[in-house]
């Protein structure tokens, strides 16, 4: 009975890892665009991305995630703006990735 209980656990817990990878995917593609093209609609898609990031990080109370993503949300508008914030951008989106990882 406690095998069959802990098979269902783990099997439960199963869809929720791609769906944090995807997650962190995501916004790392969605920063990049917005890097590569400064245009202000894919930079606001990054920040809906980082939102969502930050909302995930502050429900399992994983705070660096959390601050990170904010941070990177303020290099996005930067960004938008023509303000060059690349160089310390990808500092940033390497960081939240470390932060970041699993959620």
């Amino acid at each position: 009975m406690g095998s069959i209980v802990s098979a269902l656990l783990i099997l439960s817990l199963l869809p929720i890892q791609p769906a944090r990878t995807a997650l962190l995917s995501r916004v790392g593609a969605a920063v990049n665009r917005c890097l590569q093209t400064s245009d202000p609609s894919i930079c606001r898609r990054a920040l809906i991305e980082l939102e969502a990031l930050q909302r995930a990080a502050e429900r399992a109370s994983r705070y660096p995630c959390q601050t990170q993503a904010l941070g990177l949300g303020a290099d996005m508008l930067m960004q938008a703006e023509q303000v060059d914030r690349r160089a310390s951008t990808s500092e940033l989106l390497r960081s939240l990735q470390r932060e970041c990882g699993g959620l």
